[in-house]
């Protein structure tokens, strides 16, 4: 069976796992004070869910026609 979107996809949804587990981890007061170090590390994980994303889209065909956005709002607000 194909997925239907990139939200179906295994190594997307671990992604999404990862991104959450890195945002509670940099809120840790011991992570948390270094604004730079958390700020990258949150921008990469979130970037690993983009890019699969991507691909998704590069050999799907889909569009994005909209749906790029709404991702990148559930990805910020992991939603």
């Amino acid at each position: 069976m194909n997925p239907m979107t990139f939200e179906d996809l295994e190594g997307w949804q671990q992604a999404r796992q990862l991104t959450r587990d890195v945002y509670t981890l940099t809120r840790k007061d011991q992570v948390a004070r270094d604004f730079g170090l958390c700020g990258q590390i949150q921008r990469a994980a979130v970037s690993t869910m983009s890019n699969v994303a991507g691909i998704f889209a590069a050999f799907s065909g889909w569009d994005g026609a909209g749906g790029e956005r709404a991702f990148r709002v559930k990805a910020v607000g992991l939603g």
